[in-house]
């Protein structure tokens, strides 16, 4: 008897976090933070912030990712997950 397998590989890596961290908001609005990993694209995080203000999150993804922080919906920061 043999046993065959077949793959396409050894599936994605498990759950990451990554701190975002926005220092000195230009101006007031909602922040969005976006993750684009193995998954698809999602929202992370979602709030209203003040001009000036910092916002730190961890947030999470699965394999390797992309974030990107939008600030009433302009982008202001994309940048790999893991740096």
């Amino acid at each position: 008897m043999v046993n065959l397998v077949v793959s396409a590989g050894p599936g994605p890596q498990g759950i990451q976090m990554s701190r975002v961290t926005v220092n000195s908001l230009p101006k007031a609005g909602p922040v969005k933070i976006i993750i684009e990993d193995q998954r698809g694209r999602s929202i992370a995080y979602e709030n209203y912030h003040n001009q000036g203000e910092t916002v730190e999150r961890n947030v999470y993804y699965y394999g390797e990712g992309i974030i990107e922080v939008y600030v009433d919906n302009r982008l202001i920061q994309r940048k790999a997950a893991d740096e």
